[in-house]
């Protein structure tokens, strides 16, 4: 049933579905499921999708497991997996994940709602997103208007995740998350769902997002640098992609390697660091005249 339908009597609000996806995040957790379910939305399917926590979370979860849809914990093949699970049961007409380290601010999904009814074709509407501390101090605003070819080319990502809810038909459409995916299978998942519908940003902030040490999208691994050219080289394989984008390859791939090049000479691996160097060089000669890959070569020597 596409979004439209659910307008026809303005009482009735479409069903919007949160999926959390969790794992030991006891500290947390609550915070997440109490920002879900006190928006005061009366159309809202809740599930949240534990790997299996050895910590305090399924007790908090059992607190609110009357209120939830469904709930899960068990072992699985990670964060990608654990969404898709969740998207697998979702049946609301919107549909988006919230970590289980996030939260929402009060009284965002009836916005996020109205947004969908005025953009009846949009794939993905997102706001903004206050990144806070490990303790909720909140350090930074994020969020800009998308940007595809921007995006492919800088290497920058405008979607704050937590931020941005999908229109389920066109979700159906990109297909599921990459479960191969550890850390940017948001990245991937916003390119293919770029390429659906319209991607529209609201100046309104939605959420909160934690960032911290600990956290996974904090760390800098070999594993995460290795997912930044997996994705864009993923992306490029697509062989109906619009000649527009078509044409954004070799640049977009110089400078993906080169940002894999100078990340991995932050964490001291010089031989893979000269590898992506190389790589760069090789797709798009134009690398030796930047400053920035002879910095990175310099660096290297």
């Amino acid at each position: 049933m596409v979004i439209e339908s659910y307008f026809q009597n303005e009482i009735v609000w479409p069903k919007i579905s949160v999926i959390t996806p969790s794992y030991n995040q006891g500290r947390f957790i609550e915070e997440t499921i109490r920002s879900v379910l006190f928006q005061g939305y009366p159309n809202l399917e809740y599930i949240i999708i534990d790997g299996g926590s050895t910590d305090e979370s399924i007790e908090i979860i059992k607190k609110y497991e009357k209120r939830l849809t469904y709930w899960i914990s068990e072992p699985d093949k990670g964060q990608s997996d654990a969404i898709n699970k969740g998207f697998s049961l979702a049946s609301g007409e919107i549909i988006c994940w919230l970590n289980s380290d996030d939260y929402y601010l009060p009284n965002i999904l009836f916005s996020v709602a109205q947004k969908f009814k005025d953009n009846l074709e949009a794939s993905i509407i997102y706001g903004r997103c206050n990144v806070i501390d490990e303790s909720g101090v909140f350090r930074h605003l994020t969020g800009e208007p998308f940007d595809l070819e921007r995006m492919l080319l800088k290497y920058y990502t405008p979607i704050p995740q937590p931020s941005a809810f999908i229109n389920r038909i066109k979700a159906i459409e990109a297909g599921p998350l990459d479960d191969y995916l550890h850390y940017l299978m948001d990245r991937d998942y916003w390119y293919r769902l770029s390429l659906t519908g319209e991607v529209l940003f609201i100046k309104e902030v939605w959420a909160a997002f934690r960032q911290y040490l600990s956290a996974k999208t904090s760390t800098l691994s070999a594993d995460r640098i290795e997912e930044i050219a997996r994705v864009t080289e993923k992306f490029f394989k697509n062989k109906d992609l619009p000649p527009h984008l078509k044409k954004l390859k070799r640049a977009s791939l110089g400078n993906t390697y080169l940002k894999c090049a100078r990340r991995y000479t932050r964490i001291s691996q010089r031989k893979k660091a000269f590898t992506k160097l190389m790589q760069a060089l090789f797709i798009d000669i134009r690398m030796a005249y930047r400053q920035d890959w002879l910095y990175t070569a310099w660096k290297l020597l």
